[in-house]
């Protein structure tokens, strides 16, 4: 058996990297560019929410729309690339990683950006959404994240059983109210930058900058 709490998971959007409140993320950027009006994105997450819409169902809507406007990878990746980590960010994993902990993410993002930021971190699992493109470039589809929009507790369930833990041996670190189940769900859930009360209310731990899990996790 590992050392305890010697899992972090981690949110990618509004933690890994800088999203301003959530103002700004790969997948608004992508859909902004391929003319998406807002009025469509805010349509397709009410539907979601209720429960009309699954997870699927959205990335495909979404994709197809991407693909429609004929986005290609060099453009996606101009856009990944113009978004910043989180200050501190990759310090954080780079000592973790020296220290013991298994990394890994689970997150609505898309894998480009993790690909761009931080190609150098060991991750031992990648949860996010998965673009597929032709080869001119255009993009051709996309492999939803396992986790959905919200259901980061069954990648934390699986990282367990994979690596044998025990659930007090975990960390999730998340920033929204999707990310409230995780956070619950994780022996010590760690809200970064916290979007709301509920958020606050769910964590273990409330930190303003990555570097301060490197005093919580010897």
């Amino acid at each position: 058996m590992r050392d305890p709490n010697r899992l972090v998971v981690l949110d990618v959007d509004g933690t890994l990297i800088e999203d301003h409140g959530g103002k700004c993320t790969i997948w608004g950027l992508v859909q902004a560019a391929a003319g998406v009006p807002d009025a469509v994105r805010e349509e397709r997450l009410r539907l979601h929410r209720e429960g009309r819409l699954t997870y699927v169902e959205w990335v495909a809507l979404d994709v197809a729309g991407w693909r429609a406007a004929g986005l290609r990878r060099q453009q996606i990746s101009v856009l990944a690339e113009s978004l910043a980590p989180t200050t501190g960010a990759r310090e954080c994993l780079s000592e973790l990683a020296r220290r013991g902990y298994l990394l890994a993410v689970a997150s609505a993002s898309l894998d480009i950006v993790l690909d761009m930021h931080f190609p150098e971190v060991p991750f031992v699992a990648r949860v996010l959404n998965r673009l597929t493109f032709d080869e001119s470039g255009l993009v051709t589809g996309c492999v939803p994240a396992a986790s959905g929009f919200s259901d980061k507790p069954a990648v934390i369930a699986e990282l367990r059983h994979r690596f044998g833990m025990e659930v007090q041996h975990t960390v999730f670190v998340g920033d929204g109210e999707n990310d409230i189940e995780a956070l619950m769900a994780a022996g010590i859930g760690v809200a970064f930058r916290p979007k709301s009360s509920a958020v606050v209310s769910a964590a273990d731990e409330v930190i303003e900058s990555l570097p301060e899990l490197l005093d919580m996790l010897p």
